[in-house]
C-alpha cells in the first residue's frame, strides 16, 4: 500500500515562504498606498514629463490602480503558486512569484515617484 505523501514536505519550505511573502508584500504595500493617498489632496500629478516636471493632473482615485494591480496579481498567483510547489513544480511555481513580486516592485517605484508631490 502505498503511503500518501505530506504536502508541506521540509524542502517545499523556502518554496511556501516566497509565496506567502509575495502576497504578504503586495497586501503591505496596498495598505501603505492608500494610508498615504488619503492624506494627498485631492487633485493630484498622474502623469511626468521627459524632462521630470509633471504634466498631467488628476483627482486622486485615478491613482487606485497603482495600488490595487500589485494585489491583484498576488492573490491570482498565489493559489496556483501554491498548488503548483504541492505538486513537485516549484520552478513555476518561482516563476508565478516572480512576476508577483516584480508587478509589486514596479509599483512600488511608480508610486514613489508619484505620491512624490512638488510643494
Amino acid at each position: 500500500m502505498k503511503k500518501a505523501k505530506s504536502f508541506m514536505l521540509p524542502y517545499h519550505a523556502p518554496s511556501y515562504a516566497v509565496t506567502i511573502f509575495a502576497l504578504v508584500l503586495a497586501v503591505a504595500y496596498c495598505v501603505a498606498f492608500f494610508v498615504i493617498l488619503q492624506d494627498m489632496p485631492d487633485m493630484v500629478a498622474r502623469h511626468w514629463s521627459a524632462e521630470g516636471g509633471f504634466n498631467n493632473y488628476g483627482p486622486k482615485s485615478g491613482l487606485y490602480p497603482v495600488g490595487i494591480i500589485p494585489l491583484g496579481i498576488a492573490v491570482v498567483v498565489f493559489p496556483f503558486a501554491w498548488i503548483l510547489v504541492r505538486k513537485d513544480c516549484t520552478p513555476f511555481a518561482h516563476i508565478l512569484n516572480g512576476i508577483s513580486l516584480f508587478s509589486t516592485c514596479v509599483m512600488i517605484l511608480a508610486a514613489a515617484l508619484i505620491l512624490h508631490q512638488p510643494g
